[in-house]
């Protein structure tokens, strides 16, 4: 803890060099340390870490508190505290709700969360069904589509998520909501509705997002490539483990880890990625 508050005051100092602040109220520090509990790492909880320095409130509707360990410089001075976030509490950083041990349900809810507030005020104020699709395209599914490569859900449940949504939906767009699942991801051109994939779209994410990461010096892609490197040796089968079939060999590498859910996808859906 003490060396994580260095950092983090050096960190807010410079900030305040270059003329910016660490604002209190967007703060917030989660510790990845580790325990092993019968041979297997897991991180640790708020319960696990030594003891806070304070407790601060973080929701003043309910009164909610949260232990703090990091106070971040002001620029009066004084050093602000934070709150200490349990690794499965996720919270919002650019537009994706992210947690260290989640697997990204809370984001994929928020995200349908966007579309029943879409589909409600669609309900106040119907539109005809031509532009119902249009808003649906345009303005709905670019915010739902947004993150998914960060997100490392099953497929199966990833597509349940989706789908209850796409049920309320069909109706308001003028086409019957008992149509069958294939029919409505089925391309127009084959007389389907078109309406997204979000599988399909979770793993172009994630493909795409290797694309732009993959062998290149930053910081990002160097941690990335310190995860396959770790995921092979877990795995520890020859050759490219992502042509192997993940129903029979999945068991082998962490469920709900990155390449594991790159891996499952690609399996699912029948892609070769080498």
């Amino acid at each position: 803890v003490e060396h994580v508050q260095h950092a983090t005051t050096s960190w807010g100092q410079l900030a305040q060099a270059m003329g910016g602040a660490l604002k209190q109220e967007k703060c917030f520090s989660y510790f990845l340390s580790y325990k092993f509990v019968g041979g297997k790492a897991n991180l640790k909880s708020i319960k696990d870490l030594p003891t806070s320095t304070c407790k601060i409130v973080v929701n003043t509707a309910t009164g909610k508190t949260a232990p703090s360990h990091v106070r971040v410089p002001q620029p009066d001075g004084t050093l602000a505290p934070i709150p200490t976030l349990d690794v499965k509490q996720a919270t919002k950083t650019l537009g994706v709700f992210f947690s260290p041990a989640g697997d990204g349900t809370k984001h994929v809810q928020m995200m349908v969360g966007k579309g029943e507030l879409w589909l409600d005020r669609l309900q106040t104020k119907p539109l005809p069904s031509r532009d119902a699709w249009l808003s649906f395209f345009i303005q709905l599914y670019p915010g739902m589509d947004w993150g998914l490569h960060t997100i490392i859900l099953p497929p199966k449940k990833l597509e349940a998520l989706f789908q209850a949504l796409y049920y309320k939906c069909l109706s308001k767009l003028g086409v019957n909501r008992c149509i069958t699942r294939e029919w409505r991801m089925l391309p127009p051109i084959y007389l389907g509705l078109g309406m997204p994939n979000m599988v399909v779209n979770c793993l172009a994410g994630k493909i795409f997002f290797l694309q732009c990461s993959w062998g290149f010096e930053e910081a990002e892609c160097e941690m990335m490539r310190q995860a396959y490197e770790a995921f092979l040796i877990e795995v520890g089968l020859s050759g490219d483990v992502f042509q192997q079939d993940f129903a029979k060999l999945g068991v082998l590498s962490t469920l709900g880890t990155w390449f594991s859910n790159l891996w499952e996808l690609a399996s699912h859906l029948g892609v070769s990625i080498s």
